[in-house]
């Protein structure tokens, strides 16, 4: 009875501990994509923003769009044969897209030039735009962040497998030319320098202070870090002569 209670102990903690790992990686998978689709969108100027956001909405609601005219209205095309208008708004994450930006918009569907608007954008919207959109106005679909990503997902373009791992690659190639850099940055010959004058001067002082062995000390780990510091320098110096030979 202890063994078969120790075994379902056993395969219980490991269906849960499976379940979290599982969970993890899915929520570190998903903030993977969306950074992907978040700085790929933030590299794109307002009109190839518009074309990005035709594309997905001419293949998500199997249509065709075109520019408008109206200067308040991006796109117009069919849906089910309603006319349907598009506003494509791009910002910085940290902004909301406000009631007042859609005035325009939804005066346009008031008057009867749409029948519905479409308002897409790769950031959210205010919480007096959703209640309107909840609420107030059925004729108005907002299409936030999330929302664009759930698309992405349908359409089968949501970044997956080998994307994840190119960022996941890029990053840490990122942070390791930046110790890289921290690292040459210890190797300067003017920082070793300062290291041997600093070292003397504590070595000097040490004769006439109450503590000579602290100040002795502390000047003899500084001509270690300096001869440290010295011989990457030479070593580095030696290496980008020899590179440069090379391509000579």
């Amino acid at each position: 009875m202890s063994i078969i209670l120790f075994g379902v102990y056993n395969y219980i903690s490991y269906k849960i501990k499976n379940k979290i790992y599982s969970q993890k990686v899915a929520d570190i998978n998903k903030e993977m994509s969306n950074r992907l689709i978040s700085s790929k969108i933030i590299n794109l100027s307002n009109k190839e923003f518009l074309e990005y956001n035709k594309d997905i909405l001419e293949r998500y609601y199997n249509t065709s769009f075109h520019e408008s005219n109206n200067k308040d209205i991006d796109l117009i095309g069919k849906i089910d044969g309603d006319l349907y208008g598009v506003k494509s708004i791009k910002k910085g994450l940290e902004h909301s897209i406000s009631l007042r930006e859609l005035n325009n918009l939804i005066e346009g569907i008031e008057d009867g030039k749409i029948d519905k608007a479409i308002v897409i954008t790769n950031t959210y919207f205010t919480e007096e735009v959703i209640e309107l959109g909840n609420e107030g106005l059925k004729n108005l679909i907002l299409i936030n962040f999330d929302e664009l990503t759930k698309i992405l997902k349908e359409l089968e373009l949501y970044p997956q497998g080998k994307e994840i791992e190119d960022l996941i690659h890029s990053r840490r190639e990122q942070k390791r030319k930046k110790i890289l850099k921290e690292r040459k940055g210890f190797f300067v010959l003017n920082k070793v320098i300062r290291y041997f004058i600093l070292a003397i001067a504590l070595w000097v002082l040490s004769y006439v202070v109450s503590y000579p062995l602290y100040y002795r000390f502390m000047s003899v780990i500084l001509i270690i870090l300096a001869t440290i510091g010295l011989f990457g320098y030479l070593t580095r110096w030696l290496r980008d002569k020899k590179e440069i030979s090379l391509h000579k």
